[in-house]
């Protein structure tokens, strides 16, 4: 439910700021871009979450959302091109754009580098130096210049609750596996970086930054995590409902090793 409100309120937010761009003065063309280019970047990650093959229809509806995307930049990009070749009422202040680029560009870098830099470091180590980076721009935020001030805060602020966000996951998806494991010995598995998955090692490694399906384009290579409770069949969790679903992919599997309360045994390290 809450993952449905965030992307109607994205889609909405992408969808004014068109208008807003286009009609807007000049003189408020920076702070319209600063603060519509994160809404932008939010809405181009959703349209570029993978699908299940047999999923065409969300297939095409991510082709509508990027179609979106596109027409929110383009509009973004005339704007922007006909402040900076011109006008009435002086020089614009684009310092607000630069903060709200480096930022964005800061947080799309450790989403696509994240999976496979969990690979390399141990991903609670990991979520430890994204928490410190993140309190680093809270510091910030109050020696930075007034003109960006604000618009860095609420950045900030956003980055945090989406890493508090993160550190929430593998305490539901714990609850939701011992739920449909009912007392059965069961195992919870990750993507592999391939087609496969793997036996999960820790808690850290249910959070979005490692337990998300691998990408062909917008197709999913696989689950984005998976369920094999004992003398049942398997099933795959889904972040759109918040729980494992019936049906899961096997292709390459590792051994899967049994136990009860697998998920409450398992640790940040």
């Amino acid at each position: 439910m809450t993952f449905d409100v965030i992307f109607l309120a994205v889609l909405f937010g992408t969808v004014a700021i068109i208008p807003c761009v286009l009609l807007a003065r000049r003189e408020r063309l920076p702070s319209l871009l600063a603060w519509g280019l994160p809404v932008v970047a939010a809405l181009a990650w959703f349209a570029a979450r993978p699908v299940a093959n047999a999923d065409s229809w969300r297939l095409a509806l991510r082709g509508g959302e990027m179609m979106l995307v596109l027409l929110a930049l383009v509009a973004c990009g005339v704007r922007f091109a006909r402040a900076r070749n011109g006008g009435t009422g002086g020089a614009l202040d684009w310092f607000p754009v630069r903060v709200s680029l480096a930022a964005t560009a800061l947080v799309a870098a450790g989403w696509l580098a994240g999976d496979d830099a969990a690979r390399i470091i141990e991903p609670g180590y990991l979520m430890a130096l994204a928490v410190m980076v993140a309190g680093g721009l809270l510091l910030g935020t109050a020696a930075a210049s007034r003109r960006g001030r604000v618009l860095l805060c609420v950045l900030s602020g956003v980055l945090v609750a989406g890493l508090a966000g993160m550190m929430v996951w593998p305490s539901r998806i714990v609850t939701a596996a011992e739920v449909a494991a009912d007392g059965r010995a069961y195992c919870l598995m990750v993507p592999d970086g391939g087609d496969g998955h793997r036996l999960v090692r820790s808690l850290a490694e249910l959070t979005p930054l490692v337990m998300r399906a691998s990408q062909d384009g917008l197709r999913a290579r696989n689950n984005n995590g998976q369920l094999h409770v004992d003398g049942r069949p398997p099933m795959h969790w889904s972040y759109a409902s918040g729980q494992f679903e019936p049906g899961a992919d096997a292709f390459g599997e590792a051994p899967c090793r049994k136990r009860p309360h697998f998920g409450v045994d398992l640790w940040w390290d």
